[in-house]
């Protein structure tokens, strides 16, 4: 009985918060979540960053394109063909480094600040019951290894 309870405990030594993120932030639910609140609910719905800071409007002329378009321009949005939208991507590597990265060929992280890569504070309450599954399932399956 209590060899079982010393192997638990060796085992926790195994756990490794690198191997941890990676295996959170590689999970293809969470970084479709993610992607989703940073580009449908910060960036089109709210127009604001990471940070809640409302992005610098339209210009007119740019307001008058959206138009003609027939797409959204109460605020600013940063969707237009959907190719930015489409770029976002969470990048983590084997030590544990976790960012956003997009391909940003109109320079709009210089326009409105980085912080448009920003996963929200609401945002982070929202993948939060995700990610606590993972890390059980995690470290169950250490512990267990």
């Amino acid at each position: 009985m209590l060899e079982s309870v010393k192997q638990l405990i060796s085992n926790a030594k195994k756990l490794n918060q690198s191997q941890l993120i990676v295996e959170v932030f590689t999970d293809v639910k969470i970084k479709d979540e993610i992607v989703y609140y940073i580009t449908e609910i910060q960036l089109f719905e709210k127009g604001v960053d990471g940070l809640g800071k409302k992005l610098k409007q339209y210009t007119p002329f740019t307001i008058s394109e959206k138009k003609k378009k027939g797409q959204k321009f109460s605020n600013t949005t940063l969707e237009d063909t959907g190719q930015f939208y489409s770029s976002f991507r969470v990048d983590v590597n084997q030590a544990g480094d976790v960012k956003i990265v997009v391909n940003d060929i109109n320079d709009l992280t210089e326009k409105y600040g980085i912080n448009i890569l920003t996963l929200s504070d609401d945002g982070i309450e929202k993948i939060k019951p995700k990610v606590i599954e993972k890390i059980k399932d995690y470290v169950i399956r250490t512990l267990h290894s």
